[in-house]
């Protein structure tokens, strides 16, 4: 029943759009972030038993098997931008290229310059659990100016978003010290609007754009890697996060 009502729910969703550029408005502008890159590769492992698509496995070869948070996003990125523009229905740009480095002060300035509607931030889950993990759907704090927006989105990605069975989780993700330059990660519930004063992810705070980041699976977990990173998992992540903007973007018309 979920695949054939997430059918009808698209097809709607996707008239509504259609009724919304025939009118003459323009399209909505998704800005893709690949949260890291060559200069910060995030997580690191490996994981003899698999075979992923993006990790060169090749004897002898600099860093064989290693599997980076980095080449995942990037992976997933792509997919998802591959998918969105092949609607037709929004103009998609990234934050960064996927041979590029780029600073979180110059992501920030780049949102700032191109304004697009929504930025979708893509992560694997900071922890080094090695049991399966549950996604993670991350929006702005309730103070935020564009904490709505954010919000609207996030929960229209978590309809949406159930990546080997597993239902997805609407957070507000903050920072709390733990000792000098150590900070742990502090999530709660999307309806717990209490004002814990304490910092969420750098990605929400410095632009006007609304934000979503969606962290998929853990590198330290065999399960996540098998069912998400290999390029099936890869694909029908994406098809859902394209399916639940596609819903948000139908939404706002």
């Amino acid at each position: 029943m979920r695949t054939i009502c997430g059918k009808v729910l698209l097809t709607a969703a996707l008239a509504a759009l259609l009724a919304g550029c025939s009118s003459g408005n323009k399209k909505p502008v998704i800005m893709l972030d690949s949260g890291h890159d060559l200069q910060e590769p995030g997580y690191t492992s490996r994981d003899d038993e698999l075979s992923l698509s993006f990790v060169d496995y090749t004897e002898g070869a600099e860093n064989a098997g290693l599997i980076t948070e980095a080449a995942y996003d990037e992976a997933l990125t792509a997919e998802l931008e591959s998918l969105l523009k092949a609607t037709g229905q929004f103009t998609v740009i990234r934050t960064k290229t996927a041979d590029e480095s780029m600073t979180m002060a110059g992501r920030l300035e780049r949102i700032d310059k191109e304004e697009p509607d929504l930025v979708i931030s893509i992560h694997a889950i900071h922890t080094m659990e090695t049991g399966a993990t549950v996604p993670l759907i991350c929006v702005e704090p309730a103070g935020s100016e564009t904490h709505d927006a954010s919000l609207a989105a996030g929960t229209a990605l978590q309809a949406r978003l159930h990546p080997a069975e597993k239902e997805s989780q609407l957070v507000y993700c903050y920072y709390t010290p733990v000792r000098p330059e150590t900070w742990q990660l502090h999530i709660v519930p999307a309806d717990d609007t209490t004002d814990y004063g304490e910092e969420t992810l750098e990605i929400m705070t410095g632009n006007s754009a609304p934000v979503v980041q969606v962290s998929l699976l853990s590198l330290h977990s065999h399960e996540d890697l098998a069912a998400l990173a290999a390029p099936e998992g890869i694909r029908q992540t994406a098809e859902m996060l394209r399916d639940g903007l596609t819903d948000y973007f139908a939404q706002q018309n």
